[in-house]
């Protein structure tokens, strides 16, 4: 369908399933309690630490979180499940010593950097903000992971109405414990967006008025089991418009990632780095300084190592409210619900006749997207709320660069384990998600030396879940 001088085109795509233990396929994350997680916890002891109250009555509750009765999951037996199964049994330690703030258990998480213990927090009520961000930032520059859960949750183990609440809580702990709950199917299926020339990174900023701080996710295969972050600082005045890269900011945050790809590749023995696929997912427009850095890097590639022969990059603005978000409705259900995994194309008609594998060595393409990773479901069953769905603005110097991020979408979504239960119901992709929590809990130390966190360290997107 073309509309004035752009040509608007319409799809639906189907979300794949999930991988758990024995590589059974599902689209219920639930199975995991009688299959088990695709890959089991590495680490092998939890250290519960009560905040602020400790009771005998408290600590029976959380004893019952790790063997609940089968009535908490109805007809649905726990088999498998690693956290609890009794063939592979995972050791529970009680500090009966209460906390009274997050300030003074901080002094504890060095213990657990070196045991592989993951601390699971327990608490009653509300934490403020500002404190719960500078303990995650201590934990992080301690390499202790840390699970908080409110107590509150647990009173209601027996009528099974916080069942889905808790499963969330262990599909999180075992991830923590390096476990992979599941990874993404894409077997027989004609979903090439992510192969192992592909890397995806996502760019957020959190600004004060100190400065600007902005996190970088960097995602590498497609089990998404990689996926790590790493920070970096921009020293400038704060105002609405400071949130952008300088060329040279660009330049080495793209470095970066290209750095650490090579790194995993040559770990995962996937091949060399001659040939790429970068994807960027930003919060923020392609200002013109950004898009001459990335130009300078296609029309020499060589700029980020001797080894990079050829490189694509696609920059995809995911753009907020802020900017104005589409609604669109159905008017064959009667609840005018969207499918999920409808999505509309718009470019320029100029791009019609453009052929799909055409490479130029400067930013080229250009196009909207309109995706709903939420709507009514395959079953026929809605979600919560009026769907809502991204926005998303695409440059990219190849033609299939569309099309390649509207097969993305689902699988950055799923890989998001701290979404448990809630995956596919989940709307933010992973890679743009994490990078704003990371930027957010830097924010909060920026100006303290105690919580500041090292910009040339790598963290795992498990450490801040």
């Amino acid at each position: 369908m073309k509309i004035s001088n752009y040509e608007v085109d319409n799809g639906l795509i189907s979300f794949p399933s999930i991988v758990i233990g024995g590589d059974f396929s599902t689209k219920e994350p639930i199975q995991i309690l009688e299959q088990g997680l695709y890959k089991p916890p590495v680490y092998k002891t939890i250290v519960v630490k009560f905040l602020r109250d400790y009771k005998e009555e408290i600590k029976k509750r959380i004893e019952t979180f790790f063997s609940p009765e089968d009535q908490l999951f109805k007809n649905r037996k726990i088999k498998k499940f690693e956290l609890l199964s009794k063939e592979q049994p995972i050791e529970v330690k009680y500090d009966n010593r209460p906390y009274p703030t997050l300030k003074t258990l901080e002094d504890d998480l060095g213990f657990c950097s070196d045991s592989k213990e993951i601390y699971l927090i327990v608490h009653s009520d509300n934490l403020n903000e500002t404190d719960y961000y500078k303990f995650k930032a201590a934990a992080l520059n301690s390499k202790c992971r840390t699970q908080f859960f409110n107590i509150e949750h647990v009173p209601y183990l027996a009528s099974g109405n916080s069942a889905y609440t808790i499963f969330n809580a262990w599909v999180q702990l075992a991830a923590k414990m390096d476990g992979v709950p599941w990874i993404v199917n894409t077997a027989g299926t004609n979903y090439k967006p992510i192969d192992s020339t592909t890397l995806i990174m996502g760019i957020a900023f959190s600004a004060m008025k100190e400065g600007v701080v902005y996190g970088v996710a960097n995602f590498i295969d497609y089990s998404g089991i990689a996926q790590q972050l790493k920070i970096f600082k921009i020293e400038r005045e704060y105002n609405e418009r400071s949130l952008y890269l300088t060329d040279d900011e660009m330049k080495y945050a793209i470095s970066e990632a290209v750095k650490w790809f090579g790194e995993r590749k040559r770990w995962n023995y996937a091949g060399d780095l001659s040939t790429i696929k970068l994807f960027i997912y930003k919060t923020t427009p392609l200002y013109q300084t950004e898009e001459e850095a990335i130009n300078d890097i296609l029309s020499k590639p060589t700029i980020l190592s001797q080894s990079v022969k050829e490189i694509k990059i696609a920059h995809i603005h995911v753009k907020s409210e802020n900017f104005g978000i589409p609604r669109m409705y159905n008017l064959l259900n009667k609840e005018y619900y969207v499918k999920k995994g409808y999505y509309t194309t718009i470019y320029p008609e100029s791009q019609i006749k453009a052929p799909l594998d055409e490479t130029a060595n400067r930013i080229k393409y250009k196009g909207e997207v309109i995706f709903f990773p939420t709507g009514l479901l395959e079953t026929g069953k809605t979600t919560l709320g009026t769907p809502k769905p991204l926005f998303m603005s695409v440059h990219s110097n190849f033609g299939i660069a569309l099309n390649t991020v509207i097969q993305q979408i689902p699988l950055l979504n799923l890989i998001d384990w701290e979404a448990g239960i809630n995956v596919y119901r989940a709307r933010e992709p992973s890679v743009i998600k994490y990078a704003r929590r990371m930027a957010k809990i830097t924010n909060y130390t920026l100006n303290d030396d105690k919580y500041s966190l090292n910009d040339s360290a790598i963290y795992d997107v498990r450490d801040i879940m």
